[in-house]
């Protein structure tokens, strides 16, 4: 029976993505795997192609997979992503060893990869049999305070009954939960991703099918990771948000800190300035309020800033509601919020 994989950082992990060669054929080997998924070639066709084409060997192939989706799949994902300031009260559903993996290999060490979906994933595996390592009890704790500090109501973990050790695990959560007073509740299923789908309600999971299948998710993994000191993270996004969005580097990260920090599904992209490389437009999740951004011929902490509300009469699809120009950051950032409604 395999065994999981060693979650030590090793020299052969440090080659195939800790070297500017490497990470360059692993960026452009996306951006075909991006290209390919979105006009709806198979995953497996699209993963060979684009392998073959930057000669990847198997370990960073499987990293790709993990980084690669569809601009459908994408959209979907995003859409039924919850911010964390809408957890506070509710309870969550974790999927166990994914959620825990994840955490245990960044720990470690580990190379960790941001997915286009921001979900952050690894290429450690779980065939049939897990054991504990020297960082599951500290991952353990830092789930535990994190989703305490977001105020969960409750948490249930769920893990493979039929994985080896996972009732050796259930017996030390339920021991760090009641040491810690955290509100947790621990299950093994035999079908754990099904389970999770089929309960409709908030899940953690960075498992694709899950993702797309579920009815509302939180990105756990992204959220504790991004805390953790000295992480080995592999991303490409910024690149390929700006190739595909063909927004410059301030829209970009703009709009990325607005959806991280209030929700995708809240901070919509309404863009009727796609050759303005220096403007976008958002709106809230209904598309009737709008906001258009633009850092021309601005300093690089300045921003103009014009609302729109939905129209008073059928001659125009918008009406103004204000413009605010040579604004900060954090200005703009509060006009916004107000605007849509967040």
């Amino acid at each position: 029976m395999a065994t999981r994989s060693t979650l030590e950082n090793n020299q052969a992990d440090n080659l195939l993505f800790g070297e500017p060669e490497a990470q360059e054929r692993l960026q452009y080997a996306l951006e075909d795997m991006y290209y390919l998924l979105s006009r709806d070639y198979p995953l497996k066709a699209s993963l060979t192609l684009a392998g073959n084409r930057y000669q990847l060997v198997k370990r960073q192939q499987q990293a790709l997979q993990g980084m690669s989706c569809s601009a459908n799949e994408l959209s979907l994902r995003k859409n039924k992503e919850v911010s964390p300031t809408k957890l506070k009260g509710q309870t969550i559903l974790l999927d166990g060893f994914n959620v825990l993996i994840i955490l245990e290999t960044a720990l470690s060490g580990g190379f960790v990869f941001e997915g286009l979906d921001g979900c952050y994933r690894d290429i450690s595996s779980v065939h049939g049999s897990y054991r504990t390592v020297q960082t599951t009890e500290d991952a353990l704790i830092i789930i535990g305070k994190t989703l305490q500090q977001l105020q969960l109501q409750k948490v249930i973990w769920v893990f493979d009954a039929p994985v080896s050790n996972s009732g050796k695990l259930k017996g030390t959560c339920y021991e760090i939960a009641e040491k810690h007073h955290f509100p947790w509740e621990i299950l093994l299923e035999n079908a754990p991703d099904k389970y999770l789908i089929e309960n409709s309600g908030l899940i953690c999971s960075s498992d694709a099918w899950v993702l797309d299948e579920c009815k509302t998710w939180f990105n756990l993994g992204a959220y504790l990771i991004k805390g953790l000191p000295e992480t080995k993270i592999l991303s490409f996004n910024k690149r390929l948000k700006q190739e595909t969005l063909n927004k410059n580097k301030r829209i970009i990260d703009l709009v990325e800190h607005l959806q991280n920090k209030y929700g995708a599904t809240n901070i919509v992209i309404n863009d009727h300035w796609e050759g303005d490389l220096e403007a976008i437009g958002l709106t809230d999740k209904t598309g009737k309020y709008l906001v258009y951004i633009s850092t021309f011929n601005l300093d690089y902490y300045h921003y103009f800033l014009s609302l729109e509300n939905p129209p008073a009469d059928n001659e125009s699809p918008y009406s103004p509601a204000g413009d605010y120009d040579y604004i900060t950051l954090e200005e703009l950032e509060s006009i916004v919020a107000r605007h849509l409604k967040l």
